[in-house]
């Protein structure tokens, strides 16, 4: 699609390059004029409208490029104004009537109309730069997009082994065993019997826990029937 885009813009931008010549060179003999009007070495003379309408080229793509990269443009927003009037001012200057097929027109027409050249060069050079910075930006954000990676792909869960159990969340704590409360006054008494060989552990447990709780009931009975 941008490929396109950039197809049917080539036409405009073809004319535009086109039209941007032919106005630099008809100021650049005009301006070149005026350089030697104001004593300028006729051998370089040529650099005298380079100078103005080159520097008018120059700060017109600046100002783009600066605001492009989130600059300042104040600089050179007055640097193309300034070279602007300079090549307006210079053109008009060259202008003077002059008799053509018995026409001789006004003294003011010429200079208005020798002011069309630099415009057009400042105009359309200005929408050459447009049109190349839009196309370079499109460029380096398609450039971006093909060197990012789509993005964090999640992480897949990992199976778990087989016959090997999985362990526990650290974030969950396990669930403590339900303790036992016993009676720490009361005490198995000496006829309690002990394990036997081979008896299971938690039988055992079991019935050591019986034989205290029956000591600690016969006790309390007895308390009670003592009391007067």
């Amino acid at each position: 699609m941008n490929g396109g885009r950039e197809a049917r813009m080539w036409p405009g931008v073809t004319v535009a390059v086109v039209l941007a010549l032919l106005a630099f060179i008809i100021s650049f003999d005009a301006l070149r004029a005026v350089g030697l009007a104001c004593g300028i070495n006729a051998a370089l003379a040529w650099m005298f409208p380079i100078i103005i309408d080159g520097s008018t080229l120059a700060f017109t793509w600046a100002a783009w490029a600066f605001k492009t990269r989130r600059m300042g443009t104040l600089y050179p927003w007055l640097m193309l104004v300034l070279f602007s009037v300079i090549s307006l001012i210079g053109n008009a200057l060259h202008a003077h009537p002059v008799m053509v097929n018995g026409m001789l027109l006004p003294d003011w027409v010429p200079p208005v109309i020798m002011t069309v050249p630099p415009v057009a060069l400042l105009a359309t050079t200005h929408m050459i730069v447009l049109a190349a910075g839009r196309t370079f930006d499109r460029q380096a954000m398609a450039e971006t997009a093909a060197s990012d990676p789509a993005g964090p792909s999640a992480a897949p869960t990992p199976e778990p082994t087989p016959g090997i159990a999985p362990e526990p969340d650290a974030s969950t704590p396990d669930d403590p065993a339900p303790a036992i409360e016993t009676d720490h006054d009361t005490e198995p008494g000496p006829d309690t019997p002990g394990p036997a060989d081979g008896e299971p552990l938690g039988q055992r447990w079991a019935q050591a826990l019986g034989d205290a709780g029956d000591s600690l009931a016969d006790r309390m009975l007895a308390a009670h029937d003592a009391r007067p």
